[in-house]
């Protein structure tokens, strides 16, 4: 994805209502692409799995199976941004390295060890806490954009976005103690 194909990712997202999302209504920016998986990098092997959750158009599970040839899952509701999640897919000849899940993340089962990336509302991310805290205790790693993990303190924290104005959080077990 480069930024021409950035700039019409999301026409409508300035609609947004209040309430009728679990996540923003708009896409991480490329430079914050880059540093969720700059953050991720020293746990992501070809072995393991990054899951995506709200993916959006998939631009973070498409730049982190090219990038470390690991395998990614993303989750979204939104058919225009599945639609397009799929062709990035197809285009980047990464349909065995990246699986598209059109359906509610609230049902999404976390159950292969990796990296969680996080953009979700606050309020969201309390709906799944449980099954977050359990991929922890299971020795997956969770990065959260903008927001993070209410209660708990974080391992890491970095910056980005054009004028890093972007939090990301990282966790691990070690932040359960």
């Amino acid at each position: 994805l480069d930024e021409e194909e950035d700039a019409d990712v999301n026409p409508l997202g300035h609609f947004w209502i209040e309430g009728d999302s679990l996540a923003p209504p708009c896409q991480a920016e490329l430079d914050v692409v880059n540093g969720i998986l700059d953050l991720a990098a020293p746990y992501i092997t070809p072995e393991s799995t990054l899951y995506d959750l709200g993916c959006g158009d998939g631009r973070i599970c498409t730049e982190a199976s090219r990038r470390f040839n690991c395998k990614s899952i993303g989750c979204e509701i939104e058919p225009h941004l599945i639609e397009r999640f799929r062709n990035n897919v197809q285009r980047l000849n990464l349909a065995d390295k990246v699986k598209v899940v059109q359906g509610d993340l609230l049902e999404l089962e976390l159950d292969q060890l990796g990296v969680i990336v996080v953009y979700l509302l606050p309020e969201s991310v309390e709906l799944i806490r449980s099954k977050l805290i359990g991929a922890l205790e299971r020795g997956s790693v969770l990065i959260f954009n903008t927001w993070g993990l209410k209660g708990i303190p974080h391992k890491a924290k970095a910056t980005s976005g054009f004028a890093d104005n972007c939090n990301l959080f990282l966790y691990d077990a070690s932040c359960l103690s």
